[in-house]
């Protein structure tokens, strides 16, 4: 049958044969760059796809799952030339998109993994009518999750506080105590924290984002101590005694011969302790309180409190995070996160709250060199053995306590020369446990999950992690990040249970921490976290189809656009008392009207003073 040819708007070019898209049926369409074809392609042979190259700068794999805003939810197959040109394509249900490779960053947004369960129902390229009112209900969500993002932050700027005053000769004092010379992206950071505190008059709201041991606590010391010098008090929190003890170490010895107090709270203080702490807290002769969540039962009622930092705020759970708000309105609030929540994350990244990035990594530093095997592959055994010859240190860790027992047989079996101390949160004596370990007394250390925050041993450089597909993605890299705090090479093996079903969304966290392990790569990997887990608690939201309808990116590229737009808004409809400023040659009652001086001014006067039209009638001169 003979081919027909129809011309459509702005040039585009539509083919068909027989009238019908059947499947030797080939049907171009020219948009913006975009080629569509329907069903398999007649004429010229397309070229064999090669989705590693490019997929990988796309940051979508061959068989990902992805969105185009005007055509919908299709599945990306790789790359192809046609003519010459490179195209990214991309299948739906009926046919293929051809999308410039050079156009692929803004038209392409990530939706879903491949492997993920069910599958995502493609979209109909011809049919846009029911991905339009999906696109409707996910921009009417972001503006108003806007709104409401922007009316909380709205009334943090609204409160006023008096800028800290520098104390230069203070600081300088303080910051030449430390051994070490800022990286780059430290020493912005630092200048960030630096200008919210001394150079603003509303409290700070910053998120400091960083790889594990990229610096980030003497960000956190540096601001602590500028508050102390302006004779306000600071509180620290961290989600586990582990990291507790570790900050509190960190404080006092960076703060040592400053005369700087410092408590800590938290449940292995004995209860006295607890108590001489708090009640130096609140009458305000503490300086600086660092602890779990429990801090804040007492810290609302702390009379000089003007910081709060947070380390780690993805750790906290909701009912910990939710009780933030109440004290943290008031207060300059710095947030430590080497993998934050996406709620936190994309707080950052859209524009509403103040973010800063550290991805320079210290001089010398190594990335860590990770695997992910069965439990049975002899690369396990081979890389702890690597570890005990050149002297090192291990860490071995299960998700379940109940598996302690059969790891430590086989570490035992194995390796019957080395010592190994079984750690758990259950056991009494875990901060004497730690300790030993900490000071050498044992070549491993077989735990839970315990250890992911706030050990910094450096001659801990091999991790083993067990049954690590029952990890979340953000424990995996905190874990990770316990190992190469030296400049030697350190090494990650994590392992799955080959005899088990494991899910896909588990093997692609998996596979996510054997791709990004490049330093400063938290970022990425928290962006890979909320591709995996969806928007459930995205900033507190349930999962809706208005979100998972578009897919993440592109929900964010809307709810970014509908912050911007408000935030414009807002400039001229959130003003509560607002004032009119006149020039000093606003008009004024001439003198040839009124000739005494006198009569004159207190006749502009009571013109100025009018509020409403009412008024200004009732005005007699």
């Amino acid at each position: 049958m003979a081919a027909t040819v129809g011309f459509t708007h702005a040039g585009c070019v539509k083919r068909a044969t027989g009238g019908h898209h059947g499947p030797s049926a080939r049907v171009f369409r020219r948009r913006k760059g975009l080629v569509c074809m329907t069903s398999a392609s007649t004429g010229s042979r397309v070229r064999k796809m090669s989705p590693d190259e490019d997929g990988r700068k796309m940051k979508i794999r061959a068989r990902d799952f992805v969105v185009h805003e005007d055509y919908g939810v299709g599945k990306f197959l790789g790359t192809t030339v046609e003519d010459g040109e490179k195209y990214a394509v991309v299948q739906y249900r009926d046919g293929l998109l051809h999308i410039p490779i050079q156009d692929t960053k803004e038209a392409l947004s990530f939706f879903k993994p491949g492997e993920v369960e069910p599958k995502p129902k493609l979209a109909m390229m011809e049919n846009k009518t029911a991905w339009k009112r999906t696109v409707s209900k996910a921009r009417m969500s972001a503006k108003s999750l806007a709104l409401n993002l922007i009316k909380l932050y709205s009334t943090r700027d609204k409160l006023a506080r008096e800028p800290y005053s520098e104390e230069r000769e203070l600081m300088n004092e303080f910051e030449a105590k430390w051994e070490y010379t800022p990286t780059e992206d430290q020493q912005t950071c630092i200048s960030d924290v630096m200008e919210d505190m001394c150079g603003k008059s509303v409290p700070m709201d910053r998120l400091v984002c960083g790889d594990v041991g990229f610096g980030k606590t003497e960000v956190a010391l540096r601001a602590a101590f500028l508050a102390v010098a302006n004779k306000k008090q600071v509180v620290v929190l961290a989600p586990t005694t582990v990291l507790v003890t570790q900050h509190y170490k960190n404080f006092t010895q960076r703060m040592q011969g400053f005369g700087v107090t410092i408590g800590v709270h938290m449940r292995f203080v004995p209860d006295e302790q607890k108590k001489i702490f708090e009640e130096s807290a609140v009458s305000g002769e503490l300086d600086i309180i660092i602890g779990t969540h429990g801090v804040l039962s007492f810290g609302k009622k702390m009379p000089k409190v003007g910081l709060m930092i947070i380390d780690e705020e993805q750790r906290f759970g909701v009912q910990q995070k939710e009780s933030f708000k109440g004290i943290r309105k008031q207060l300059d609030v710095l947030t430590l996160s080497a993998t934050p929540i996406p709620r936190t994350m994309y707080m950052g990244i859209s524009g509403v709250r103040d973010m800063s990035l550290m991805s320079t990594p210290p001089p010398l530093r190594k990335s860590v060199e990770t695997s992910v095997v069965t439990s049975s592959d002899p690369i396990v055994e081979k890389t702890i053995q690597h570890e005990l010859d050149r002297k090192g240190q291990v860490f071995i860790v299960t998700p379940r306590i109940k598996d302690l027992h059969r790891l430590s047989a086989w570490v035992e079996e194995r390796f019957p020369e080395s010592t190994t101390i079984v750690a758990h949160s259950k056991v009494g004596d875990l901060e004497a446990k730690m300790h030993k370990f900490a000071t050498g007394q044992a070549d491993m250390l077989l735990s839970t999950s315990i250890i992911e925050s706030g050990i910094d041993i450096p001659r801990v450089n091999t991790l083993i992690v067990n049954r690590s597909d029952m990890f979340g993605l953000a424990q995996l890299y905190q874990l990770r990040g316990r190992v190469g705090r030296s400049n030697l090479q350190a090494f990650a093996v994590f392992m799955y249970n080959s005899s088990e079903t494991i899910g896909a969304t588990a093997l692609r966290r998996l596979f996510a921490m054997e791709e990004f392990t490049e330093l400063g790569s938290s970022f990425a990997l928290a962006k890979r976290d909320l591709e995996l887990r969806g928007a459930g608690a995205l900033y507190g939201i349930e999962q809706s189809g208005t979100v998972t309808g578009v897919g993440v990116e592109l929900y964010m590229t809307y709810l970014r656009e509908s912050v911007t737009d408000w935030k414009i808004v807002e400039r001229y409809t959130y003003c509560d008392d607002p004032q009119i400023l006149l020039s000093k040659a606003y008009p004024t009652i001439p003198a040839s009207f009124i000739p005494n001086d006198g009569e004159r001014d207190a006749a502009n006067s009571r013109i100025l003073e009018t509020q409403t039209f009412e008024e200004l009638d009732q005005v007699r001169c």
